[in-house]
């Protein structure tokens, strides 16, 4: 497995938890600002060292439109997620999105690029679901 994969989906388990703990007894609005503000900072820092990578460039404005769409759902989810985590079991809540994610990309990548799944594919959709069903909430 890639390096690369393993690190987001250790920042993808691990990151729900802390984040859950961050907005703990701040409202919501207060526990976004901190969340987001601290990701800013982080963003900056980062963007910084990395500078010299940076290509001086020509944006194309469809690409700057898909930009802030996935801005837009970024700041929409991340604000949901605050308010979900202070209310839910982080594992219940984080395995059900996985798994609504997981179906819902497959559903996208059908419609967009007319990729048919695979039948061990259609087992694992039925088993993630099977799942979340059993599973009591």
């Amino acid at each position: 497995m890639n390096f690369d994969i393993v690190i987001v989906i250790m920042s993808f388990s691990i990151n729900p938890y802390l984040r859950k703990e961050a907005v703990s007894g701040l409202n919501d609005f207060t526990g976004y600002a901190l969340v987001q503000t601290t990701t800013t900072i982080g963003n900056i820092i980062y963007l910084y060292v990395k500078k010299h990578n940076f290509q001086q460039i020509t944006i194309k404005q469809e690409n700057l439109q898909f930009s802030l769409a996935s801005s837009a759902l970024t700041i929409l989810s991340s604000y949901k997620m605050n308010k979900l985590l202070k209310t839910n079991y982080t594992s219940i809540l984080t395995t059900k999105i996985q798994v609504f994610t997981i179906i819902s990309s497959y559903i996208l990548d059908y419609l967009l690029n007319t990729n048919y799944l695979t039948k061990k594919q259609i087992l694992g959709v039925f088993l993630m679901l099977s799942g979340i069903v059993l599973t009591k909430t």
